[in-house]
């Protein structure tokens, strides 16, 4: 099982031919952090306890009890304590993927490792990533369960709001935007709203065919009017042009230009993650007081 899971490490694309996906992006070592803040553990740390355990212990692993990424098992937003269920989610995806591995087709093995993948790659990563229980506070969908991933502008964290007692599904969808939002294609304003800037369809598009692949029904999401109005064509930190057609993001990098790069994300209201030497990716927020 352990020599499985370590294949599940390998950085491979998307095998299937007609699944929409963001662009991959090769794995990229970080060496350094996000300026005057210290290492911060990410989402799925407790993955690396897997790899320690001997293997009767893979199925009863309690991450309420055993889990060491967020001992507590609360926050507080704004001062109110939430419940943190990012160790449960992780959990319950990874047994879902040693799950199907063994019926798995090779199309389907190729998207499990992919997903894994991206668990490992948020788990090396500075920026830190969590899981609230609760029903996202900044969007109502009449008779339907919603979640949302957002930017604490306080904190520095990207937060996953999930309803309790949400299936794999739905969280492998939000947990593909925090992956989007990790290697620079996606951005992330802090109640859910705000400029769209780095969002488009490709990255909406992708998180649904996710979400469908572990099971859940996701009807007509091409033809949704929410999703219209993004762009076509995928953007990244390092294509995004404003309304001159430059690359400002990029154009910002070549200049060293920290201070021009956090206006922007001032100005559009959203957190982005960029990377100046190709190895090395930060955050690009203005924290709030």
């Amino acid at each position: 099982m352990r020599s499985a899971y370590s294949a599940f490490l390998l950085a491979l694309p998307l095998l299937s031919a007609n699944v929409q996906t963001a662009p991959f992006r090769p794995l990229r070592p970080i060496h350094s952090i996000h300026p005057g803040r210290p290492l911060q553990p990410s989402i799925a740390i407790a993955v690396s306890r897997y790899m320690d355990m001997p293997e009767s212990r893979y199925d009863t692993l309690d991450y309420d009890e055993n889990c060491v990424f967020h001992p507590p098992g609360f926050i507080r937003i704004n001062g109110t304590p939430k419940k943190d269920t990012t160790c449960s989610c992780v959990d319950k995806l990874i047994k879902e993927i040693h799950r199907r591995e063994g019926e798995a087709k090779r199309v389907q093995l190729g998207v499990l490792k992919h997903v894994m993948d991206e668990i490992s790659r948020l788990r090396t990563s500075n920026q830190r990533y969590r899981v609230i229980a609760e029903e996202c506070p900044f969007r109502e969908v009449k008779g339907k369960s919603v979640a949302c991933t957002t930017f604490n502008f306080t904190t520095g964290e990207v937060i996953i709001y999930l309803p309790p007692d949400t299936g794999v599904g739905l969280f492998s969808h939000e947990l593909l935007h925090a992956y989007q939002f990790e290697q620079g294609s996606n951005s992330l304003a802090d109640k859910a709203t705000g400029d769209l800037f780095l969002l488009d369809q490709t990255d909406e598009y992708a998180a649904y065919e996710r979400q469908a692949f572990f099971g859940d029904t996701v009807n007509n999401f091409r033809e949704d009017d929410v999703y219209k109005h993004l762009p076509a064509k995928a953007i990244e930190f390092d294509n995004f042009r404003d309304s001159a057609n430059t690359l400002l993001i990029s154009n910002l990098i070549k200049k060293n230009d920290t201070s021009g790069l956090r206006k922007l994300s001032s100005d559009k209201k959203q957190a982005f993650r960029v990377t100046f030497d190709h190895k090395t990716w930060v955050t690009i927020y203005t924290p709030k007081p």
